[in-house]
């Protein structure tokens, strides 16, 4: 799983030359053969590019080794995910396997390569799961890798067993009352949908005691009917409007796991459109820009607060703090590197919040923008 704490411990490893590689993987039949092989084509590749820069040959040779054991681990290439990402340098080796199949891309600068995966991090939007089955009650927390399940502590989980603690309370209560209990008149459907609210107040009562730690939103599974009671008695600030209106027992965890994904992603869109329309406002006040001179700097100097950057987009060229100078290269050479990614290690390492967004959803219409925490 991709989070900004694992994207910073990338940045807070950085040294001069540092290596970045993406490859789709193969992950079904025969194909998954070709995985070893198209990785050592890369290493190959990487130690060419290496030369190139004038790097020492036994140096590159400690760089390249760790990667070069890694080609004959069978089993690591037999059980990948779409996408692998390897990060080295002299002190750092670490891959990661990710359910998105990249491109294949080759990095080596002064930047560890984190712009691919940002979107990741930004889609990576914890939640939690109900499963309101009236017999079957479960607690999910969920995440880009998939349902987790939650133990829920002094908490009915089923209707039976919340009837028969029922029961046996109302017993100890009408043993209590002199002269016995006395009883209303009320309509069977009454009482029934009563002992329903009631359960599922108990449930949100268990429910909240495990989740309000971290506030994440929280989807609901189950019959319209049981949904809409839970909604009513709810007091959870993040209770996601829309439910998964359907017997969560006749799902497996991935198929809710992908409803709710399909639940949360307008909501995650809404908050980076929210983040992306207060860019006009504040360029008309001189608190944004979309010129990557301006930003390089601002995001080296802890000046920016929010970073955006088109995805699959690249600008080769070279950030001189000392001089505070920005060079712009027309094209990739041993002496560029991708300045849009430098900002967005500069700007996170220095607590921005960082988008890589659509080419359609860029504010300014550029290839980079960011707005100003001061001018």
């Amino acid at each position: 799983m991709i989070t900004r704490e694992k994207l910073l411990d990338l940045i807070h490893n950085q040294k001069t030359v540092n290596i970045s590689l993406f490859l789709p993987m193969e992950i079904k039949g025969d194909l998954v053969k070709q995985n070893s092989l198209r990785f050592k084509n890369y290493v190959n590749k990487i130690t060419q590019a290496l030369k190139n820069k004038g790097i020492d040959e036994h140096q590159i040779g400690k760089l390249v080794e760790p990667m070069k054991e890694m080609i004959a681990n069978d089993d690591f290439w037999q059980h990948q995910k779409e996408g692998l990402a390897v990060y080295r340098n002299f002190d750092f080796f670490e891959t990661y396997r990710y359910p998105v199949r990249f491109t294949e891309q080759i990095y080596i600068s002064p930047y560890f390569q984190i712009t691919p995966l940002i979107p990741l991090a930004q889609e990576n939007q914890s939640f939690y799961l109900l499963a309101l089955n009236k017999n079957d009650i479960q607690l999910f927390e969920g995440d880009q890798d998939g349902l987790h399940p939650m133990l829920l502590e002094n908490t009915p989980v089923s209707f039976d067993d919340y009837l028969k603690y029922d029961v046996h309370e109302k017993h100890q209560q009408a043993r209590s009352i002199s002269g016995g209990a006395v009883f209303h008149g009320q309509s069977a459907a009454d009482e029934e949908k009563k002992k329903l609210t009631n359960f599922l107040a108990r449930v949100e009562s268990g429910v909240l005691d495990v989740i309000q730690r971290e506030p994440h939103p929280l989807i609901l599974a189950g019959s319209e009917t049981t949904t809409s009671h839970f909604k009513q008695v709810s007091h959870y600030n993040n209770l996601v409007e829309t439910p998964i209106t359907v017997n969560p027992n006749s799902l497996d965890q991935n198929e809710l796991w992908n409803r709710a994904r399909e639940i949360l992603q307008p909501i995650i869109m809404k908050s980076l459109q929210n983040a992306v329309s207060q860019f006009g406002d504040l360029h008309r006040r001189k608190q944004a820009s979309d010129d990557i001179d301006q930003i390089v700097k601002a995001a080296h100097y802890a000046k920016v607060d929010r970073l955006f950057i088109a995805r699959d987009s690249k600008q080769w060229g070279k950030f001189d703090p000392d001089e505070n100078s920005v060079w712009i290269h027309t094209n990739e050479d041993d002496h560029a590197y991708d300045l849009l990614n430098a900002a967005a290690c500069n700007a996170m390492d220095n607590g921005s919040v960082v988008f890589v967004l659509p080419n359609e959803m860029m504010p300014g219409h550029n290839t980079i923008a960011a707005t100003f925490r001061y001018q």
